[in-house]
């Protein structure tokens, strides 16, 4: 947390404290020897938002993507996925894109807080224009004073197909790790 809150305006704080805690995570990386490249996009960018940094596949190459969650984050989370996307996501029902959300209405229902996470990509496979890929997540959920209220691990799996739109989730699973 920065010293004096006061001095900079409040809608600038979330974003401050995203920023360290990834610098917090990136520093328990055991990296000796190793190059490491860390990006930072702002996902509410009017030129380079979510939609445009797929679509321009500025994140195809990336091994770690560390990112928030917000209820009002579901347009731009939704543009992940195709119409005609099939899968289990983690409460174990098969859902459409229809339902692609309901686990973050689940999650903020009667709570305020900020649900974060490390997505992992472990390995995919190319099929032309198809991608099966494996990540392991990790997230927690943290109230409005910054203290853990949940944490946990998932293991999740997206297939990701090439349409004209760009690169679109079709299927996926995900479970407890």
């Amino acid at each position: 947390k920065l010293e004096n809150e006061k001095s900079i305006p409040k809608f600038i704080m979330p974003s401050l404290d995203f920023i360290q805690g990834a610098q917090i995570a990136l520093d328990s990386f055991d990296i000796n020897n190793y190059h490491l490249e860390a990006f930072v996009y702002d996902t509410k960018s009017n030129t380079e938002n979510l939609s445009y940094l797929f679509q321009n596949h500025l994140l195809d190459s990336m091994n770690l993507i560390i990112g928030s969650v917000k209820d009002k984050d579901y347009k731009n989370y939704v543009t992940l996925w195709d119409e005609n996307f099939i899968g289990y996501p983690s409460n174990n029902i098969i859902g459409n894109k229809e339902h692609i959300t309901d686990w973050i209405t689940e999650m903020y229902k009667n709570k305020t807080g900020v649900f974060n996470y490390q997505l992992t990509r472990n390995v995919e496979n190319v099929f032309d224009d198809i991608v099966i890929v494996l990540y392991d997540v990790s997230h927690s959920f943290t109230n409005d004073k910054n203290e853990v209220v949940k944490n946990g691990d998932f293991k999740i799996t997206h297939t990701w197909k090439k349409t004209d739109k760009g690169w679109l989730i079709i299927g996926g699973m995900g479970a407890n790790k």
